[in-house]
């Protein structure tokens, strides 16, 4: 095994609490610094037992697979005996470096769960228990942790580990600009904002659409209105001679115009229901799932 890093951070861990101190200080958490600046998944809508269930078993399979990786002893679980299938397929026996190796700087602090040595250099490594992998936000852990570690590191890997699933992802890294922009909002105070969502080209294309829909949308609510303008005329021309319906060609297309008598709807009012009878509103409510979309709106930056 190659010789750990000569590094040892200067923050204190408290693990019943899982908080991180320097000085006396509270550190954020990387896992908390990335949920502020919305840089992760989003478990809110998941019941809390399916999460306490999810987090005790990624806290057991991490503990078997540090153990591992320090030859504190053998594998006993499958987890573990597909990593350690993996290690010794890609000859890494004696290229694990470190393992739980936790690093900080003046605001952040976190937990590296696996570093490497392969023929390019230092690979960063996660490892993920949950049913699936999101990339990006695995790719700003690593990127934030390469950023606290200090060091050059050739690339970042995910092992997705549950129950029998093992998988090996490659994960791209962010530059090393925008982590420290990320540190720089936390800094301030403020919410991160992410400059590479889309390619500067998309950018571009996305932007040109959308003015051409709001230059379409201008010249479609001048024209309803000369046809509203147009309509009330008709309305009242056939009013006085008592039609209900007309027709006329005029250039070889057939227009036709029904005059629409007038009625009364009846609604419900939903709002005083509910409060003068929450019984019955519940028992008729009707739910539907709207499909998610990108509402896109464009003004000019000042």
């Amino acid at each position: 095994m190659i010789k750990g890093l000569d590094i040892k951070s200067k923050a204190v861990f408290d693990e019943l609490e899982h908080r991180y101190y320097l000085d006396g200080k509270d550190l954020i958490s990387t896992t908390q610094l990335m949920r502020k600046h919305h840089l992760a998944p989003d478990y809110s809508t998941v019941d809390e037992e399916t999460l306490r269930r999810s987090a005790d078993y990624g806290k057991l399979v991490h503990k078997e697979l540090e153990m591992f990786i320090k030859k504190d002893r053998p594998s006993y679980t499958q987890e573990v005996e597909n990593f350690e299938m993996w290690i010794k397929e890609n000859q890494l026996e004696d290229s694990m470096i470190e393992s739980e190796l936790q690093v900080n700087n003046d605001i952040v602090a976190g937990t590296i769960d696996f570093i490497y040595q392969d023929d390019n250099g230092l690979v960063i490594a996660d490892f993920k228990t949950t049913s699936q992998v999101h990339k990006d936000s695995v790719s700003w852990q690593l990127s934030i942790y390469r950023e606290l570690l200090g060091m050059e590191i050739n690339k970042g890997v995910c092992f997705h580990i549950k129950g029998g699933l093992f998988e090996v992802i490659d994960i791209p890294l962010k530059s090393h600009d925008e982590v420290n922009k990320l540190f720089d909002a936390e800094r301030k105070g403020k919410i991160y904002q992410t400059n590479d969502l889309i390619p500067v080209d998309s950018v571009e294309a996305l932007i040109d659409f959308q003015m051409q829909l709001m230059a379409m949308e201008e010249t479609k609510k001048k024209i309803e209105a000369q046809q509203e303008a147009f309509k009330d005329y008709v309305m009242q021309e056939m009013e006085k001679r008592g039609l209900l319906s007309y027709k006329v060609v005029c250039n070889g297309i057939e227009l036709s115009l029904t005059r629409v008598l007038e009625s009364k709807r009846e609604s419900v009012d939903t709002k005083i229901l509910k409060a003068e009878n929450p019984d019955i509103y519940e028992k008729y409510k009707k739910t539907t799932i709207t499909r998610g979309y990108v509402k896109v709106s464009c003004k000019p930056n000042e």
